[in-house]
């Protein structure tokens, strides 16, 4: 996990660690403080989730989730273990262009929803160019935190602030179900495309 001090990248992390995989690696920016990192590892518990700051330590990983808010592609150079699964929940995008062009790896741009019903556009470009009916999955929350407020449900500040409760990532989930929000399928995106 990328990114993993983050509000997306720790909440990933979390809903990770209830599948209790083999091990997580939590990969934290290497000239920021290691403490909050050190404390979600802590947190999700085990000898299992190991917090680190070097990038190079995902040349072993089966599946990365990158997450980080930098401005540019942060896996661009880095190590890459052939069939690995990169899902790239950034935006910028933290694969690069190479990362994306090779055919030994899997990149599924994440943070993306179908809308429910005929697709649409939103606005000229759709929002990032993504295809009719696609829309980023913060905009999907929006749209659906509106429509229980429609219909008269209670709702609370969801997705708001650096700690995020998995509770309320599980309520928005019961809601898209409910809507008829799915999963984006993989599409081509402007940083060289998914597959």
């Amino acid at each position: 996990m990328v990114g993993a001090r983050g509000s997306v990248g720790r909440l990933v992390a979390q809903l990770c660690a209830r599948a209790r995989p083999r091990e997580i690696r939590l990969v934290g920016n290497p000239h920021g403080a290691r403490t909050a990192l050190d404390r979600l590892a802590l947190s999700l518990g085990g000898d299992s989730v190991i917090a680190c700051d070097d990038i190079a330590q995902l040349a072993t990983c089966d599946v990365i989730v990158s997450a980080s808010s930098s401005a540019s592609c942060v896996l661009d150079g880095v190590r890459v273990k052939p069939g690995a699964i990169v899902c790239d929940v950034a935006r910028p995008f933290d694969a690069s262009p190479a990362v994306r062009a090779r055919p030994d790896v899997t990149v599924i741009d994440a943070g993306l929803v179908a809308l429910p019903g005929a697709p649409m556009r939103i606005g000229a470009g759709n929002l990032q160019g993504h295809p009719p009916g696609i829309a980023l999955a913060c905009l999907s929350e929006t749209i659906l935190l509106a429509l229980a407020h429609a219909q008269g449900e209670p709702i609370a500040d969801h997705g708001v602030g650096d700690d995020v409760d998995v509770a309320a990532v599980d309520a928005i989930l019961d809601l898209a179900r409910r809507h008829g929000f799915s999963l984006a399928p993989p599409t081509n995106s402007a940083c060289g495309g998914a597959r």
